[in-house]
C-alpha cells in the first residue's frame, strides 16, 4: 500500500478521487497565495524604482545649493 509521505505518492495512476479532490484545493489554495505574493512584490519593486530614481537624482541631478533640499527617501509602504 502507498503511503502519502512516499515520494511516489503522486506518481499512481490512475489518481483516486481522494486524490484529484486533494490535489484540486492546493491548486486553489496555491492561487489565492500567488496572487498576495505577486501584490506585496509589485509594491517592493514599485518602492525599489522610487528609490533607485531619488539616489540617481541625488547623485547627479545636483543644482547650485548641493545638498540643502534633498527629501527624505520613499518609506517602504
Amino acid at each position: 500500500m502507498w503511503q502519502q509521505g512516499d515520494v511516489n505518492f503522486w506518481t499512481i495512476r490512475p489518481l483516486s478521487d481522494m486524490m484529484v479532490r486533494a490535489a484540486t484545493d492546493v491548486v486553489c489554495f496555491l492561487l489565492n497565495i500567488y496572487e498576495k505574493m505577486m501584490g506585496k512584490l509589485r509594491k517592493a519593486s514599485l518602492w525599489r524604482l522610487a528609490v533607485c530614481n531619488e539616489l540617481h537624482c541625488r547623485c547627479f541631478c545636483l543644482n547650485d545649493n548641493q545638498f540643502a533640499y534633498w527629501s527624505p527617501l520613499t518609506s517602504f509602504l
